[in-house]
């Protein structure tokens, strides 16, 4: 069984570093929003053939978005606009994966090469949740529209935002796989499961 020490341990470091990073968001969120907008301007700037999608500063009045992304179709005059919460969609996974990683009691050596891959992953989680909700709004049946899927892939692209972007479920789902990927070794977690090659003596 796990001891209740290193439990109580990482329990506790975890709670610790997730709240030391997520305290200062109010400080960070316009440098963090910044360069969060830049580089899907870059990324996304020019959707499939024809999109075109701006990321800017969110409207006064919308509390809890961090930016408005504009999308149009450069065959059509229409334009839509949505609100979009950085804080959700990309600093708070980048936090749990941080805190994770840094409350593990693992050696410095493998615990900066856990930091770097854990990064690398979940900025690239955040981008294609991006990419996911900028496939969803150029599939709906408006005049903006690049795609026109069937009613199945409709319904699934539809689904698959519904999960990827807006359920908070996975945003704190996938930062634990990419921990415990980046992270943990067999040896690292009790044999609380027998191996296929291993015998049960009675």
């Amino acid at each position: 069984m796990f001891p209740r020490k290193k439990i109580a341990g990482f329990v506790f470091r975890l709670v610790l570093f997730y709240g030391l990073l997520v305290a200062p968001w109010p400080g960070l969120q316009q440098a963090y929003s910044t360069v969060y907008r830049g580089a899907c301007n870059a990324i996304f700037g020019s959707f499939g053939s024809g999109g075109v999608v701006r990321f800017g500063p969110s409207a006064k009045g919308r509390p809890g978005t961090h930016a408005e992304i504009t999308v149009r179709n450069v065959r059509s005059p229409t334009v839509a606009t949505t609100s979009h919460s950085i804080r959700f969609t990309g600093y708070l996974p980048a936090a749990e994966v941080l805190a994770l990683i840094l409350a593990t009691p693992i050696p410095w050596s493998r615990r900066w090469k856990a930091l770097v891959w854990g990064m690398i992953l979940v900025n690239g989680f955040v981008l294609l949740r991006v990419w996911i909700t900028l496939l969803y709004w150029f599939s709906r049946d408006q005049p903006w529209a690049l795609y026109h899927p069937s009613p199945f892939w409709s319904k699934f692209i539809g689904g698959l935002f519904e999960f990827a972007s807006v359920s908070p479920a996975c945003s704190f789902v996938v930062p634990v796989l990419i921990w415990i990927l980046v992270s943990l070794r067999d040896s690292d977690c009790p044999a609380i499961i027998p191996r296929p090659d291993s015998q049960v003596i009675p």
